[in-house]
C-alpha cells in the first residue's frame, strides 16, 4: 500500500490554488504573519510569485489530466460521470490563461502600485476563491481522496464510537489532521530545496489555515460527543488543547510577522523551527488519538516508525552530552589535550543526529567548529564556557522531546 501521506494529485492542485489567494491576501491585516500594506512598497516582486505559481498550477493540470480522469473501462455512476467531465478543468485553465497575460503585463512595468496590485488581486481570489469552494466536480475528486486515506483507519476509530454522527465527524478530523501533516510535510522537503522565502511563507498561510480549520472541527466534535461518548471526550480534550497550544505557539512566535524580516537566515531558521513544531504537534496528535481508540493499532505506514525517531534522538541526545563534556574540559582546563578532545568529539559528531537539529542550532555548532580550528586552548575559554551554555539549554529541549516518553520513564525527560 502506498503511504496515504502522500499529497495526490488534485491536493497538489488545490494547495497551489490556496497559495495563490494566499500572495493576493496578503494585504489583509488579518494575516497575521504577513506583514501590512505599504503604500510606498513595490508589489512587482509580489505579482512575480503569482505569475510563477499560475505557471505551475497550468503545468500541474497539463501533467495530471489523466491522473484526474477516471479509468475509462470502469462503471461510472451519475455522480463519477460528472466527474470524469473535464469541464471543470477547462475553466480552471481559462481564467489562469487570463490570469496570466494579466500578471505578464504587470511584469513588463517597471514597478507595481498598491492600487495595481490589489486590482489584480481581486479578480485571482474572486475567482479562485469561488472555484475552491463552490466547484462540485472538484469537491467530489478531494472527497474522495479523502476517504481512501481515512478507509484503513475505520475500523480502529469505530471500535469506541458507534454512534453515525460521531463516527462521520470523527473520520473528517482524522482527514484534516492527516491533511494538514501532508502540507506540513511537503512544507519540510519545499525548505530543502527553495531557495526563494516566498512560496514558503505562503505554505506556511497555508498550513496555518488548515490548522485552524481542524482546530475548529475538533472542538465541535468535542462539544457532541460530551454528552453522548465519555471516552471520545476524554481522547479529545488532551489533543485539542496540546495541540492549540502547539499551533498558538508556531502562531504568536517563529512565524509572526515573518514577511518583514529582513535577514534571510533568520527568515529560513524561523521557518525551520516552525515547521518541526507543527509536525511534531500534529504527529503526536494522530498518534494518541489512534492509541485511544486502539493500542494494538500500527500507525507506522502512515507516520513514519516510532522505533526509527526515538533512535535518532538517542543518537542526537548522546552526541550532544559528549560534546558538552569535551567543551566543558576545555573550559575548565584549558590545554592542547583538552582542545584536541574537543576537535575529535566536533569531528565524530554523527551527520545523522546534525541533520536532525534545526538549522539555527546547526549554525551555531558550525560556528563554535570553525572557532575551535582557529583558536588556541587559552583564547577559547569564554567561548567554550558560551558553548556550553548553549549545549545544556539544547540538551533539555532535545531531552523533552515527546518520543522519549513512548519508550523511557516519564522521569527520565523532566
Amino acid at each position: 500500500m502506498s503511504n496515504p501521506l502522500e499529497l495526490t494529485s488534485f491536493e497538489h492542485l488545490d494547495l497551489r490554488l490556496a497559495m495563490l489567494v494566499s500572495n493576493q491576501m496578503r494585504l489583509d491585516g488579518s494575516l497575521e504573519i504577513l506583514r501590512p500594506p505599504d503604500a510606498r512598497q513595490d508589489y512587482r516582486p509580489l505579482v512575480e510569485t503569482s505569475h510563477n505559481i499560475i505557471q505551475e498550477i497550468q503545468e500541474l493540470l497539463d501533467s495530471s489530466f489523466e491522473k484526474l480522469s477516471l479509468p475509462l473501462d470502469k462503471r461510472l455512476n451519475d455522480q463519477e460521470q460528472q466527474l470524469n467531465n473535464p469541464d471543470w478543468m477547462e475553466e480552471l485553465q481559462t481564467a489562469l490563461n487570463q490570469a496570466a497575460v494579466m500578471a505578464d503585463s504587470l511584469r513588463r512595468l517597471p514597478s507595481v502600485s498598491q492600487q495595481q496590485f490589489e486590482s489584480f488581486g481581486f479578480f485571482l481570489c474572486h475567482w479562485v476563491t469561488n472555484f475552491r469552494k463552490s466547484n462540485r466536480y472538484a469537491s467530489t475528486w478531494w472527497r474522495q481522496q479523502h476517504e481512501k486515506r481515512i478507509q484503513p483507519l475505520q475500523s480502529s476509530l469505530h471500535s469506541v464510537v458507534e454512534d453515525r454522527s460521531l463516527q462521520a465527524q470523527l473520520e473528517e478530523v482524522f482527514g484534516q489532521l492527516l491533511y494538514v501533516l501532508c502540507l506540513i510535510r511537503y512544507s519540510q522537503q519545499l525548505l530543502k530545496t527553495c531557495r526563494d522565502r516566498q512560496p514558503l511563507i505562503l505554505m506556511m498561510v497555508r498550513c496555518n489555515e488548515c490548522a485552524q480549520g481542524v482546530l475548529a472541527q475538533m472542538e465541535e466534535l468535542h462539544q457532541a460527543a460530551s454528552t453522548r461518548n465519555a471516552d471520545l471526550k476524554e481522547a479529545l480534550s488532551w489533543s485539542s488543547c496540546a495541540l492549540k497550544l502547539e499551533v498558538r505557539r508556531v502562531l504568536k512566535g517563529d512565524l509572526r510577522h515573518l514577511d518583514a524580516e529582513i535577514n534571510s537566515n533568520s527568515c529560513y531558521d524561523r521557518l525551520d523551527r516552525a515547521i518541526g513544531i507543527l509536525l511534531n504537534g500534529f504527529d503526536n496528535t494522530v498518534r494518541h488519538l489512534l492509541n485511544s481508540f486502539d493500542p494494538n493499532f500500527d500507525g507506522s505506514r502512515f507516520l513514519g516508525d516510532l522505533r526509527e525517531q526515538y533512535h535518532k534522538s538517542c543518537l542526537l541526545r548522546d552526541s550532544l552530552q559528549n560534546l558538552k563534556i569535551a567543551v566543558e574540559g576545555v573550559e575548565e582546563s584549558p590545554s592542547d589535550k583538552s582542545l584536541s578532545s574537543l576537535r575529535q568529539s566536533i569531528q565524530d559528531f554523527p551527520e545523522q543526529a546534525f541533520a536532525s537539529l534545526y538549522r539555527r542550532d546547526q549554525r551555531v555548532i558550525e560556528k563554535f567548529s570553525r572557532q575551535v580550528e582557529a583558536s588556541d586552548p587559552q583564547g577559547l575559554g569564554f567561548k567554550a564556557h558560551q558553548f556550553q551554555s548553549f549545549l545544556a539549554t539544547l540538551l533539555i529541549e532535545v531531552k523533552n522531546r515527546s518520543v522519549f516518553s513512548h519508550f523511557e520513564q516519564p522521569s527520565y525527560v523532566s
